[in-house]
């Protein structure tokens, strides 16, 4: 009977350990994984069946490790000092806490995980990191106070509490906001998903092509300091061409420009940009326009965002959904890398940000599934170039090129070989250069030069450079233009792209645009944001692309509705 009752002593003993363990695990293994990915659900290429399982194993192996850790403390102790035991399972209770804080009440101060360089000793940073210090000290000085003053069966009451409903309150959470997104969360099983792949990128035709090679992120101010050093290579690699000197975007990153430079529809945080975008797409006059025409249409990207059954079959580069996760080992070490980066505290999530791109990069797809995915990166695209022939053929062909170009992490040299990540800007943006320039000379020698519109351009500029990124590079050649590389100061918004495209379909050149020439009186737009669903705050610059001075802000912030 004795040892029954010392049993059943142990299992009470046990319980807000049991009950712990299981709120660790459920937090960081299933809830914070499944919140970033329905929050975040058009940044992953992956559906919740590839991601679920290696989920559910870190679930299990988190639960038990800690359990079992709990258990032996409990053991060891049980005997000698318990007290040991119940400040354990008090600071367990209480880092709880401030981890849940941290990641649900501090986490809009978080820097953007694009991949972009995070300057962890700003004066904002050391403030968050004094907000995060001054939570966790209340917190555990809390925590210690009700222990001296109710004791350890205080402690373990309100444990046995309060856990259930954390696991009542993240679940709820997760379910919110699912609603009206299970066609996303659960989007290649309904849409019969595709990847885009290299099929057909160097295939040109003999009649007409239009060609728009996009350098992310590639900014003109900095393309221009490179540009004096040498202006005799640059000038001749863009022979032909109109160099458009004070080009802007409206937005600073990709997924609210590709859109607009495709469809003319300015986002403005009125709904969910997927929803946005897929629509816009669907709709845009400017690809149907091409397809009317008889244009194959092909679209090399590392974004989703337009892609539907639509897509599907007016794109010539997609191949039916055949990737899986490469490693499983790498994608779980992301995957916590990335709750670390949510729920550490302040300073130590530097130790964990990463680019979502990581993710992209464990993309994998078994031999004979076809053409192999597409990758924006700069290195995978010239070596493709140096090791391709060009395919000429009758139709009429539109490529569109998304490149890495000039987005951080800067990653090459001047040749356009992968160096590992570098702060230097320079030979990333030189190495792209004699990437574009490697690509136009292919196209000259394959004869399809003179029948080509061809538009070298960034989506953005880069707001390392002067904290905005609203001034990119535009470069335009019409069909059968010969001269030198003329420079143009005429103001170009990418608001008007949507009617410079039609123009250059029918013959105009690159140096006489009206929807350009026309517009000059402009005062041009640019929305600014850091992530996603973030305000839009309106910016007007009436000055030149480059002048941050005269880049005014009107007042009017767009926030976001669902």
């Amino acid at each position: 009977m004795e040892a029954n009752d010392k049993l059943r002593q142990c299992v009470k003993d046990l319980v807000p350990a049991l009950l712990l363990s299981l709120l660790y695990a459920f937090t960081l293994c299933v809830y914070a994984p499944l919140d970033l990915f329905v929050s975040n659900r058009d940044e992953f290429w992956f559906d919740i069946y590839e991601f679920f399982p290696p989920v559910f194993i870190m679930f299990l192996a988190v639960f038990i490790a800690a359990f079992l850790f709990n258990a032996a403390v409990y053991f060891l102790c049980r005997n000698r000092i318990k007290k040991l035991f119940e400040w354990l399972i008090l600071i367990e209770a209480a880092a709880f806490l401030c981890i849940y804080i941290e990641g649900n009440f501090i986490v809009g101060a978080l820097p953007p995980i694009d991949g972009n360089d995070v300057d962890w000793k700003t004066s904002g940073v050391f403030r968050d990191t004094i907000v995060t210090a001054a939570v966790w000290l209340v917190v555990f000085l809390t925590a210690v106070f009700c222990f001296l003053k109710f004791h350890y069966k205080a402690v373990t009451s309100a444990i046995k509490f309060l856990c259930p409903c954390f696991f009542l309150l993240m679940t709820s959470t997760l379910v919110i906001e699912s609603m009206g997104k299970w066609e996303s969360i659960f989007y290649s099983r309904i849409n019969d998903n595709h990847d885009i792949t290299t099929r057909n990128i160097f295939q040109y035709s003999k009649n007409e092509n239009f060609i728009i090679v996009l350098l992310d992120a590639y900014d003109c101010v900095w393309f221009q300091e490179i540009m004096a050093e040498d202006p005799e290579y640059y000038e001749g690699i863009f022979e032909d061409f109109t160099f458009y000197q004070d080009a802007m975007g409206q937005y600073p990153r990709t997924a609210y420009s590709i859109p607009l430079l495709f469809t003319g529809a300015e986002y403005e945080n009125q709904e969910r940009l997927k929803t946005f975008s897929l629509r816009e797409f669907s709709n845009s006059s400017w690809l149907k326009e091409l397809e009317e025409r008889g244009y194959k249409l092909g679209m090399y990207s590392k974004d989703y965002q337009y892609l539907n059954k639509e897509a599907f079959e007016r794109l010539d580069n997609l191949e039916k959904h055949a990737s899986y996760i490469g490693s499983r080992r790498a994608f779980d070490i992301l995957w916590l890398k990335l709750v670390g980066f949510r729920y550490l505290p302040y300073g130590l999530k530097q130790y964990c940000q990463i680019g979502l791109d990581a993710f992209r990069d464990l993309r994998a797809r078994p031999e004979g599934a076809g053409t192999e995915d597409y990758s924006w990166k700069n290195y995978f695209f010239y070596d493709l170039l140096l090791n391709s022939e060009f395919d000429i053929i009758d139709q009429n062909c539109f490529r569109f090129i998304h490149l890495k170009g000039g987005h951080t992490e800067f990653d090459m040299d001047e040749n356009v070989v992968y160096t590992g990540k570098t702060k230097d800007w320079r030979p990333t943006y030189k190495g792209c250069m004699k990437l574009v320039d490697t690509y136009l000379k292919k196209l000259k020698e394959s004869g399809v030069w003179d029948n080509s519109v061809v538009v070298v351009m960034s989506d953005h500029g880069n707001f390392l450079q002067d904290g905005y990124g609203p001034h990119p590079i535009l470069f335009i050649k019409g069909r059968n233009e010969h001269h030198p590389m003329y420079r143009s100061d005429e103001k170009v918004a990418y608001k008007e792209m949507i009617n410079v495209w039609p123009e250059l379909l029918d013959g105009a050149a690159g140096d006489h645009l009206t929807e350009i020439e026309n517009n000059q009186d402009i005062v041009r737009r640019y929305l600014f944001y850091w992530v996603e669903k973030e305000p839009l705050e309106e910016y007007e610059q009436a000055g030149k692309a480059s002048d941050i001075d005269t880049l005014l802000p009107t007042g009017r912030v767009f926030e976001y509705h669902e």
